[in-house]
């Protein structure tokens, strides 16, 4: 069958994932911090029909997330904090042997984020409350640059005592 695609291969996946998270009490707030790591591996060998696909990746990122929390009243809740990451990898390389666009293609990637963020938090009643958010981030790597400003905009409904849904 022309539509059918027969594909055999092997595929070798590993991630490593860790953290150390800091929480500091002030009188009238907190200070959350983690610092993280997470890396990952693939390698991909598989065939489909008279043609190869190959990949090997090894992808890591590091960072670390501070945020301060405190009330303001009994009903409202800010917080700030700082974000910063940087993503590195070895070169990734594709082979497509035999495919259209056929070719050996490599990718390397490093870049680094850095965002500042605050968030105004309201209990409106025990079932609904609403988060207004402004987060800005600046993204970097050897080729490129830019940087964003999102508002953002959560909604929390509360069912019963153990379920919330929350819309953004």
């Amino acid at each position: 069958d022309e539509g059918t695609i027969l594909l055999a291969g092997k595929i070798n996946w590993s991630n490593l994932t860790s953290s150390i998270k800091w929480r500091h009490y002030f009188d009238n707030g907190d200070l959350n911090t983690v610092v993280h790591f997470s890396g990952f591996t693939n390698k991909i060998n598989a065939g489909a029909m008279n043609s190869a696909v190959a990949s090997d990746a090894n992808i890591a990122s590091c960072g670390v997330n501070s945020v301060y929390s405190a009330p303001i009243n009994d009903k409202l809740f800010y917080k700030v904090g700082l974000e910063y990451q940087h993503l590195f990898n070895k070169p990734m390389k594709v082979d497509i042997s035999g495919l259209q666009g056929e070719g050996t293609y490599q990718y390397l990637h490093n870049a680094d984020e850095t965002s500042i963020f605050t968030t105004l938090s309201h209990q409106v009643v025990n079932w609904f409350s609403y988060n207004i958010s402004l987060r800005g981030s600046w993204f970097a790597n050897k080729s490129d640059h830019f940087g964003a400003l999102d508002p953002r905009l959560s909604l929390i409904f509360k069912i019963q005592n153990s379920h919330i849904i929350k819309l953004h």
